[in-house]
């Protein structure tokens, strides 16, 4: 770690913590200078983009542009983010990459030492022919492997319709064997007899409050009525928040998440 900070600059050494030099040293497998060279890149990408104030400009001339947001914390302590494809009508390459470095932002600020990680959720209900482009897959797995390395600690896909196993034939390639083993192909089969595979996952990973409420959430969004009344406030969060309450479920996420986001506010 002295070695990679004594080869940057003052200034840059300044702008990262123990924790970031470490996490581009385990990406690099500890070779110091691919870590130097990774890192100086990611200082530079976010001085740049200015990613500390970064916000979704979709989101907030739309607010049904996206659906991906914190939504609590795993039993590790790590922020869960959950997205859904059918309650997302923007589809553009960029503005998704920016909604996803915000996200990814607003996780890392909710992060308590020790931890460095969170969990990603991403319901595939809604996927279509038309999500089948790769490009958003693509500035995802750039964006983590070159930016937020050792950052995922569990991506859980739910629900993808078998049209999604092409997509998924030209993109597992390009995933790392670490990363491949922290994704969780899940089927949304949820049923009144029995602890469904979906509902066995949840509880290994989450508290009670937490699976519930993506339970809960799901469920919502499978229904078409329903789910067209749910709008996430983004940007709005320190505003009322009646209209984030449908059936007496929070869309903003648990009581973790709310006391996070009173903290933040």
């Amino acid at each position: 770690m002295a070695t990679v900070r004594s080869r940057l600059s003052p200034e840059l050494s300044q702008r990262c913590s123990d924790q970031t030099v470490n996490q581009f040293l385990r990406a690099a497998d500890g070779n110091v200078t691919q870590a130097e060279k990774r890192l100086k890149e990611t200082l530079q990408w976010r001085e740049s983009e200015r990613v500390e104030n970064i916000s979704c400009l979709a989101c907030e001339k739309d607010s049904r542009s996206h659906y991906m947001h914190p939504v609590g914390f795993d039993r590790w302590g790590r922020p869960v983010i959950y997205s859904c494809l059918a309650l997302a009508g923007n589809r553009s390459v960029e503005d998704n990459r920016l909604h996803m470095v915000a996200t990814f932002e607003q996780a890392i600020s909710m992060m308590k030492a020790p931890v460095e990680q969170w969990v990603w959720v991403s319901d595939f209900y809604g996927f279509g022919f038309g999500d089948l482009n790769p490009q958003i897959a693509n500035t995802f797995l750039e964006l983590s492997a070159k930016h937020y390395p050792e950052r995922l600690g569990a991506f859980m896909v739910v629900g993808a319709p078998s049209i999604f196993n092409g997509l998924w034939s030209v993109l597992q390639p390009l995933v790392d064997s670490v990363t491949r083993k922290k994704i969780h192909m899940l089927s949304y089969d949820v049923t009144s007899q029995k602890p469904s595979g979906l509902e066995q996952t949840f509880a290994e990973f989450f508290e009670p409050e937490l699976a519930q409420w993506l339970l809960i959430e799901m469920e919502q969004n499978r229904k078409k009525k329903l789910a067209a009344s749910k709008v996430y406030p983004y940007g709005k969060l320190s505003e009322s928040h009646d209209g984030a309450v449908v059936e007496g479920h929070d869309l903003r996420g648990t009581s973790g998440i709310l006391s996070a986001l009173k903290l933040q506010n």
